[in-house]
């Protein structure tokens, strides 16, 4: 079976369904089968927003020689709201004028205010996308129903499966004398960092404690804010981290913390609860109904 995987960076970028498509990728070369062969092609990229337009149809390009090389059973489809379901739009109406089955993965946070359901020309162009879908692959629940309620047709095609995460290859020691805090994401409103800042700041008097907020984004902003509550002391803000690094902060935190306003179903919750830390998260997406899925 020939799967071709659309995906923003080709499993090679920082964000969550990269990091995903990345150990995908990873457990497949472990196994060789020769019975399925998967290619990761970006249709994003990793530079400005404005050339994804040349990845996504340098996607459809490729789809339309490897159908023709018979190179092409299906096509995975990772999306999310805004640019991400504008260039899967595209990208599945093109599987479809060359008979090639989709499986749609849906992986994005704010999916539920962006896909209004308003009847309008956008809303059925992605009611028509997922209608269309050989297979509906959501994280939990919630998702589930959302999907159902917006494209009907669908309903019967969507199939739950979580993110998953490889096992640690770090034993887990923890903080030691000292409990770690760790929050890892790009930081920024919606992850709930500033709310975070605040509530590091009421516990200022509590001992025998330090945290890491780890993460692109609102970078600087946080450590003015940090600066201003007097807490530069004990929390680190390393900015972006790569896989190894994350691996390490993971091994040496007690709590992986996420006050986020919206998610789906972070990977970073998923390799907190994989190395054994405790967790304290918002109730949302997936999250809150993770036991239930």
């Amino acid at each position: 079976m020939h799967v071709l995987v659309a995906t923003p960076s080709g499993g090679l970028g920082q964000g969550g369904i990269d990091r995903l498509m990345g150990a995908l990728k990873l457990q497949l070369d472990r196994q060789d089968s020769a019975d399925i062969d998967v290619r990761f092609i970006a249709t994003r990229g990793p530079g400005h927003v404005g050339l994804s337009v040349f990845y996504t149809l340098g996607f459809c390009l490729r789809m339309l020689a490897a159908r023709l090389a018979g190179r092409a059973d299906v096509i995975h489809i990772n999306v999310a709201s805004m640019g991400s379901t504008y260039r899967k739009l595209v990208i599945a109406r093109c599987a479809r004028m060359l008979g090639v089955p989709y499986v749609l993965h849906l992986h994005g946070a704010e999916y539920r205010s962006f896909w209004s359901g308003d009847g309008g020309f956008l809303d059925r162009r992605i009611r028509s996308m997922f209608e269309h879908a050989s297979r509906v692959v959501v994280l939990g629940r919630v998702w589930r129903d959302f999907i159902a309620s917006r494209a009907s047709g669908a309903a019967g095609n969507i199939v739950i499966v979580p993110n998953a995460t490889e096992t640690p290859l770090l034993a887990h020691v923890g903080g030691g004398d000292s409990i770690h805090i760790l929050f890892l994401g790009r930081i920024g409103e919606r992850k709930g960092v500033p709310q975070l800042c605040d509530a590091l700041g009421n516990m200022k008097s509590v001992g025998h404690w330090r945290a890491t907020i780890a993460g692109d984004g609102e970078v600087e902003e946080t450590r003015a804010r940090l600066t201003e509550l007097g807490l530069m002391d004990r929390v680190q803000l390393p900015g972006w981290v790569g896989p190894d690094q994350v691996a390490a902060l993971i091994a040496s935190a007690d709590i992986l913390v996420l006050p986020s306003f919206a998610e789906n179903l972070p990977v970073s919750v998923i390799e907190g609860m994989a190395s054994g830390l405790a967790v304290v998260t918002t109730p949302v997406g997936a999250v809150g109904r993770y036991r239930d899925r």
